[in-house]
């Protein structure tokens, strides 16, 4: 107990300190791009303390408590407790999903008797122990895919090979006559240009219900990631894009395995970051030493434990994606993932992806400007005018 309250609160102590140390690491930029917007001090302090929060969060222990109101169905609750001992923290999670089922007994006695429920052991469940063998095994496991992986955090590993041409045929096949006459650039327009389709502009999000877009469900990227605990998290969000994830409880290593976002790779808190990513899995080790299971002792690790897997979907999921994380808003690793994928998109289906980056490109031409930030929709604008030269931009922060 004492090795796990000491490795937490050193956790909240790094997350403290790295804030105040980013702050003035960070002022000088974040005031120059939104000085000239009208914000006032107290804004541009809630500014620099939101970016400076976002970086020092990777020290933060995955353990960090949240909460949250989380209304679903009564068949979503049955997977909660079908599936709970399938998790990485299946204590946890059976132990919240039978509260949620006492609640749901209480204000409505029998309804989850209606079919089966139970939270039977699960053949995927993680194991209770993890030995010294297992662990150097998963070093073996990360370095190669390190190696597959390469210089890059995210790899296109597979993709529909004739998209355009299939594309063009299915477009062909949905509108029917519509499409008589029209060369195969003019149908890939009337889909993914913003100016023949007003529905890539719409902020009702129809995408997945127009006919002239369902075609782009058919084409698929896979890629390989190396990404952070806390960037995963928002990745997560995007359900239409499955992925493989691991078992994180599983997956440990002796070694210190973790992201460093760039902000303090390149300023003075670097020293103590590294110090307690050190503390961190030292910790993680001497618990599992003393007989604590696997998933409990990954409580401990910081948000910047590194998560591989392979990811898939469409090209209309993945455009999703893209649109909302290139947003020099969105927060920085996943931008970066998604800065990557579009890259090595664009390398094999150039005309597919030519009218895909962050909300401001997206509809640059199409509406109109607003006098200070542009096309940019966002309540807050980065500061840059990104739209005129995406993607031969850099984040300043």
């Amino acid at each position: 107990k004492t090795i796990y309250e000491n490795a937490i609160e050193h956790s909240w102590q790094t997350y403290f300190q790295l804030t105040e140390n980013l702050k003035e690491e960070l002022k000088p930029r974040v005031t120059s791009l939104y000085k000239r917007q009208g914000f006032d001090d107290t804004k541009l302090s809630n500014e620099i303390e939101k970016k400076s929060a976002e970086n020092a969060r990777y020290a933060l222990p995955i353990s960090a408590g949240t909460s949250l109101y989380h209304t679903i169905s009564l068949l979503t609750l049955k997977r909660y407790i079908a599936m709970a001992q399938s998790s990485d923290v299946p204590y946890e999670a059976s132990l919240l999903a039978r509260n949620m089922a006492d609640e749901v007994e209480r204000v409505s006695p029998g309804l989850l008797s209606l079919g089966e429920v139970n939270f039977s052991q699960p053949f995927d469940s993680p194991a209770l122990t993890l030995t010294g063998e297992q662990m150097a095994s998963n070093e073996r496991l990360n370095k190669s895919f390190d190696e597959n992986l390469g210089d890059v955090c995210t790899k296109l590993m597979d993709f529909t090979k004739n998209a355009d041409a299939q594309l063009c045929s299915e477009l062909r096949n949905v509108l029917g006559p519509i499409s008589t006459g029209k060369s195969d650039e003019q149908l890939v327009d009337l889909a993914l240009n913003p100016k023949q389709n007003p529905y890539l502009l719409s902020p009702l999000n129809v995408w997945h219900h127009s006919p002239i877009m369902r075609p782009l469900q058919n084409i698929s990227y896979s890629f390989l990631k190396r990404i952070s605990h806390t960037a995963d998290s928002q990745e997560q969000r995007h359900r239409t894009l499955p992925a493989s994830r691991p078992l994180l409880s599983m997956r440990q290593t002796y070694n210190p395995d973790y992201i460093t976002p760039f902000p303090i790779t390149h300023c003075n808190p670097i020293g103590i970051y590294k110090e307690t990513m050190n503390s961190l899995w030292q910790a993680k080790d001497q618990l599992m030493e003393s007989g604590v299971p696997p998933e409990f002792s990954v409580y401990v690790l910081p948000n910047a434990v590194s998560i591989r897997y392979t990811e898939s979907g469409s090209l209309l999921n993945f455009m999703h994606k893209w649109r909302l994380r290139l947003c020099f808003n969105a927060q920085a690793e996943i931008w970066e993932h998604s800065l990557g994928e579009l890259a090595q998109v664009a390398a094999v289906h150039p005309t597919l992806v030519k009218y895909i980056g962050p909300p401001c490109f997206f509809r640059s031409g199409y509406v109109k400007d607003d006098k200070l930030k542009g096309p940019c929709p966002e309540a807050v604008w980065c500061g840059v005018p990104v739209w005129r030269n995406f993607p031969q931009v850099r984040r300043p922060f």
